[in-house]
């Protein structure tokens, strides 16, 4: 990865993870709850999607003013999927190669536990799906 390129890039899994989280500590970044209603107000999943994606700001922001962090379409990171050291890291960057990417979160068919701020998948860069999509980053964040 370029850091010193201009214009737009995908966020690393770390720099995702922290803008998803937006200073929580907790499983869910809008709090403990998990009921249907709560969930409801920040997010587009199993429960309230209808089976498909939607519109961005429909639902209410983290705290950092981010919509649909955790729902509505999966997000590709710049990383490439693999083990982290288990020590604790700091803007931690996966391997330098591989054959799959990061992808974070869940889309709208997503069961509430799928929408935890914590835990990645792996995506084929072939993959071209309507659950998928993706967030940039600039030289200033999100």
């Amino acid at each position: 990865m370029n850091w010193s390129a201009n214009g737009y890039r995908l966020p690393t899994e770390a720099e995702w993870e922290y803008a998803a989280r937006a200073g929580s500590t907790m499983e869910y970044y809008w709090g403990t709850s998990t009921s249907d209603w709560t969930v409801s107000q920040y997010e587009w999943y199993s429960y309230n999607s209808s089976e498909k994606t939607h519109g961005v700001g429909q639902k209410q922001p983290n705290e950092f003013g981010l919509y649909d962090i955790a729902g509505n379409v999966m997000e590709w990171c710049w990383d490439w999927f693999g083990t982290y050291l288990s020590a604790s890291q700091t803007d931690p960057v996966g391997p330098s190669s591989g054959s799959y990417r990061v992808v974070r979160c869940c889309h709208w068919g997503s069961a509430l536990v799928s929408l935890r701020s914590v835990g990645g998948h792996n995506g084929y860069l072939g993959n071209r799906t309507y659950t998928l999509g993706f967030r940039v980053v600039t030289k200033s964040g999100f």
